[in-house]
């Protein structure tokens, strides 16, 4: 059995107005499901601040996985799910059957996520 493993981040909300202003930048970083859920929102740089603090936090909690060192920002998506709990997708056959748990929240100033990777679970 794969050890548990934890990623946590911290982003700056600021960071993310400024890359509002650059859809060319936003496609490189998140899918368009996370831009679809994003953008429309009044405060569309705190959810995309919690977005990119998930996917590092999940980076974070993969990298003892075989092949995560090279997983970019497009391979690991966040999702709402109806609930409005987030939930990871994994776009890389090799690390799909992991199973990564995530938590986001924000302020006006601040966003944060925290990530526990399960390990391998078998459909």
């Amino acid at each position: 059995m794969s050890p548990v493993c934890i990623g946590i981040d911290a982003e700056e909300v600021g960071r993310f107005v400024a890359l509002l202003k650059e859809p060319h930048a936003l496609k490189k970083i998140y899918t368009p499901n996370e831009l679809t859920y994003c953008l429309p929102r009044k405060n569309a740089a705190q959810h995309l601040a919690g977005r990119f603090a998930a996917k590092e936090a999940v980076y974070k909690a993969l990298a003892g996985s075989p092949g995560a060192r090279t997983l970019s920002h497009l391979e690991i998506e966040i999702v709402r799910e109806r609930s409005g709990a987030p939930t990871v997708l994994i776009h890389r056959p090799k690390l799909r059957e992991q199973k990564v748990l995530v938590s986001i929240s924000h302020t006006k100033e601040l966003a944060v996520a925290i990530a526990l990777n399960l390990g391998r679970v078998k459909p």
